[in-house]
């Protein structure tokens, strides 16, 4: 739980708790020393696995800089606008901790050179003067591409999708009318990520997973 509390206490100057008795890092990852630009109080957490590489900042900012938390709609649009050319909206959702606090979150992909790409995911918890923020990079590592090949795969020969129609495989999740050179594609579901447990854009969602139930 206080793995994230803790960076918002600091940031009142009250007493923290003790960490390690009282929430335990996502297995497999372990903090990071701190960055020249970090903001004030932030804790750097990440991992690395054989498909990705994982880093995640968490710190407060103030209340009027987040998302809203009830008007994920203002949040998908805002993103259709501002996403590249070599980026693309997986995911937008709001809702509530286990904790009963008020959050959102969305993940955009970016298309990294030479190969593969990176999962951002940006999720904002409400603690009422301040805000939660957490940022995360969950890149692809290895052999790059080898979940979408598996899933084009499987999904040609059901008949999912086919060459002469790839709208069946890219498509926007929340605009089935926007057409860009590069949006998700089927592979990116959450129902195929118990297939890849160590693919980026799963473990950006255990993350987040993870969020909800420590607050």
């Amino acid at each position: 739980m206080f793995l994230f509390f803790s960076v918002y206490l600091w940031r009142k100057n009250l007493k923290t708790m003790d960490i390690e008795k009282i929430f335990n890092l996502p297995e497999g990852y372990q903090r990071m020393q701190a960055l020249e630009n970090d903001p004030a109080g932030c804790m750097n957490i990440g991992t690395v696995t054989s498909s990705a590489q994982c880093f995640v900042q968490i710190f407060s900012i103030a209340s009027e800089r987040a998302m809203h938390f009830d008007c994920p709609n203002e949040v998908i649009d805002g993103l259709h606008e501002a996403v590249a050319e070599n980026q693309a909206l997986i995911e937008v959702k709001n809702g509530v901790t286990d904790k009963g606090r008020s959050m959102i979150y969305s993940i955009v992909k970016t298309k990294v050179e030479p190969a593969g790409v990176q999962y951002f995911l940006l999720f904002q918890v409400d603690f009422g003067a301040e805000v939660l923020n957490v940022q995360g990079f969950f890149t692809e590592d290895g052999m790059a591409g080898m979940r979408d090949a598996m899933i084009w795969s499987k999904c040609k020969r059901e008949g999912v999708i086919s060459m002469d129609d790839p709208s069946q495989w890219f498509f926007d999740p929340y605009d089935e009318n926007l057409k860009r050179a590069f949006l998700m594609n089927r592979s990116e579901l959450e129902e195929y990520d118990d297939d890849f447990p160590e693919h980026p854009l799963t473990l950006c969602r255990a993350f987040i997973r993870k969020v909800r139930e420590a607050l």
